[in-house]
């Protein structure tokens, strides 16, 4: 159980959240999480070296890949702006029951490399999981928008009043 609310991160080097449990050779962490909130936070340009793992990263380890068992449970993101993101946004693996909700994408800045996935949320290996009325900020900078879900591995996606606007 656990609430992340009213924070502030900025230029984080990697994920500025980053939720992760699993096993390998050397050691293991983790033993899942259930039951948090990430609130009204503010991510302004965070995962500067762009590591791939998303400004909030949700997944596991294990020598064979991510798992399909949903190690995090009942997450609620809601309400955060997230300025300036290099790739994903938020990378959900291993989980259900995860609400993506009224979350706000602005990326006002070109980087060096305007990727693809830039504000993007990636979902795999999960189940119920809802993304609604979020908005996206359009910009030059950004390719396309949306949520990238693996069909093969996300089962109970529902994805209801996102948008993009030209300002807010």
């Amino acid at each position: 159980n656990g609430l992340v609310e009213g924070n502030t991160f900025y230029r984080n080097q990697g994920a500025a959240i980053q939720i992760e449990g699993g096993a390998e050779s050397r050691w293991a962490e983790g033993m899942g999480v259930s039951n948090l909130v990430i609130r009204d936070n503010m991510f302004d340009t965070c995962d500067v070296n762009d590591w791939r793992k998303g400004v909030i990263y949700v997944s596991t380890y294990l020598p064979t890949g991510p798992t399909d068992y949903p190690m995090f449970r009942n997450l609620l993101f809601e309400e955060n702006t997230f300025i300036d993101v290099p790739r994903r946004a938020v990378i959900v693996r291993s989980a259900e029951n995860v609400v993506i909700r009224a979350n706000t994408f602005k990326n006002p800045t070109t980087r060096k490399r305007n990727n693809y996935e830039r504000s993007t949320i990636k979902v795999e290996l999960s189940s119920n999981i809802v993304v609604a009325d979020n908005t996206w900020v359009e910009s030059p900078y950004i390719e396309y928008i949306e949520v990238d879900a693996d069909n093969k591995t996300v089962k109970g996606l529902v994805e209801t009043g996102n948008s993009i606007v030209g300002e807010l």
